[in-house]
């Protein structure tokens, strides 16, 4: 029976070890991609990608039958015009602009690794030490709670009107993740 229940703890340690991988090398791609908001601009023929601290275009040329892709990727925190004008930040447009909630993201995120990375230490050491499996599960949970508030966070400020939407010369275009859609113009309807 003790060998039983023994055989059982190490493989709850084991998924545990692994799910608390995958969660981190999720965080990581997620923190990574531009990818958190797209919208496809038709008129230009483009695709914008808006990240956490990334903003990519990929522009689209299609000439009799083939198509080619150009890929232009700027860092929010980078000033395009070389200045240190703290009031001229990434353009004109919203959507390029570094702001304050985007860093709070990014700041949960980390710590939400940071926190899994010690997590994933005292899972290894539950085994042997059992106190090591209360550590482990409340810093998976302080895991859990920072990413949450980091996804609840982006999802209200990314809802927001400046922020949601992208103008076009004749159209106006919303971000959405089920689809990409364009909604009407202000000039009536096209």
């Amino acid at each position: 029976m003790s060998t039983v229940i023994s055989v059982t703890r190490l493989i709850i340690v084991l998924l545990t070890i692994v799910l608390i991988i995958g969660g981190i090398v999720l965080s990581l791609v997620a923190i990574g991609t531009p990818a958190w908001q797209v919208v496809n601009i038709t008129e230009f023929h483009t695709e914008h990608q808006h990240g956490l601290w990334l903003d990519c275009t990929i522009g689209r040329k299609h000439v009799q039958g083939s198509s080619d892709s150009s890929l232009h990727c700027t860092y929010k925190f980078e000033n395009p015009t070389g200045e240190n004008d703290p009031y001229n930040i990434q353009g004109t447009e919203e959507q390029h602009k570094f702001f304050k909630w985007h860093k709070a993201v990014l700041v949960f995120f980390v710590v939400s690794i940071l926190t899994a990375l010690i997590s994933l230490c005292f899972t290894l050491c539950s085994p042997c030490v059992r106190i090591c499996s209360v550590v482990a599960n409340v810093l998976t949970l302080i895991t859990v709670s920072l990413t949450t508030v980091a996804m609840v966070v982006y999802f209200i400020n990314s809802h927001k009107v400046e922020v949601r939407f992208v103008h076009g010369i004749t159209r106006t275009y919303e971000f959405d993740s089920s689809k990409l859609k364009d909604v009407k113009s202000h000039f009536g309807k096209y």
